[in-house]
């Protein structure tokens, strides 16, 4: 288990792209994985958040290292962060007819056959590189005007909702890029953080690294170490149909404005649970960092394994 604590886009901004322009040459090898590294005990995992390692660092270079030339050039390009946003969003096969029709009335006909030529290099690359391809993204979007931005959540919503479904990383990279963007200053947000959304949002955690109920009861009270006695009174264990999305998404933006100690709590608490089987589910690194790129905390992350 690997941990990699960063805030957001502070790894990019600790090594420019620019430093690693060399020849890719052999994609699929540079992006294969690393040998295994030595099990660390997880208190010493807990404790080394907000604190990036150098091994942290060097895996972020080389997955930097690992993509096409096209795809590390185009990621530092303003004019085309939505694009690569959008493949990220798309059905397999490129998008459907829907997506497509959205796309091309939101942006243009040019844009939709850039966002498409972008999903095939993603696709190249798989699945699991997404997230970091979204994260490199960022400072792209950030730099878009305010209405930019604000026009394109928009048409990113419509984008993922037009298939009448909702998976997970689609919730994820939509937070993301919100937690990313000027407007969230003005989303409104219903009502104060409580102990009952922090129960919520590690009890969404426990139940993404475990299809067994009992299971993730058992990784939810081993996240309860992140709190003193006092402080877990209250904190008690959903049930699945408490932890869909159209409840975790309000108590995560509460969450935003929790007290600092609650949000450390928090992110303690749910790197335990997630650690309870020593093991990183894709899943589980997913929906963490969304949650801690709304709490605006450093951001973990985790190679799945």
């Amino acid at each position: 288990i690997s941990p990699t604590l960063l805030k957001p886009g502070a790894w990019t901004a600790k090594m420019p792209l620019d430093e690693y322009d060399t020849t890719a040459e052999d994609l699929t090898s540079k992006l294969a994985p690393s040998p295994p590294p030595k099990s660390r005990p997880i208190e010493d995992i807990v404790k080394s958040v907000g604190q990036p390692q150098a091994q942290d660092l060097l895996a972020a270079q080389q997955m930097i290292q690992g993509l096409p030339d096209v795809l590390r050039t185009e990621l530092r390009r303003v004019e085309h962060a939505r694009e690569i946003l959008l493949a990220l969003l798309f059905e397999p096969g490129g998008g459907s007819d829907k997506q497509h029709t959205l796309v091309r009335a939101g942006l243009g006909e040019a844009s939709l056959e850039k966002a498409q030529q972008f999903w095939h290099l993603i696709g190249d690359i798989g699945r699991q590189h997404r997230l970091s391809i979204l994260q490199l993204t960022l400072p792209a979007f950030r730099a878009l005007d305010s209405v930019s931005q604000r026009s394109f959540l928009v048409l990113a919503r419509e984008v993922v909702f037009s298939d009448q479904k909702f998976d997970l990383f689609e919730y994820v990279a939509l937070t993301i890029i919100e937690s990313q963007a000027e407007s969230k200053k003005r989303r409104k947000i219903d009502g104060k953080p409580t102990k009952q959304d922090i129960a919520l949002v590690m009890s969404a955690v426990a139940y993404a690294g475990n299809h067994e109920l009992a299971q993730a009861k058992a990784a939810f009270d081993n996240g309860l170490a992140a709190f003193n006695e006092t402080s877990q009174r209250g904190l008690e264990f959903c049930p699945p149909d408490r932890c869909k999305f159209e409840h975790l998404s309000p108590a995560v933006w509460r969450l935003a404005h929790a007290l600092p100690e609650s949000k450390r709590g928090l992110i303690e608490g749910c790197m335990r649970i997630i650690l309870a089987d020593r093991n990183v589910s894709q899943e589980e690194n997913e929906l963490l960092h969304a949650v801690c790129a709304v709490l605006e905390a450093p951001l973990p992350v985790m190679a799945a394994g």
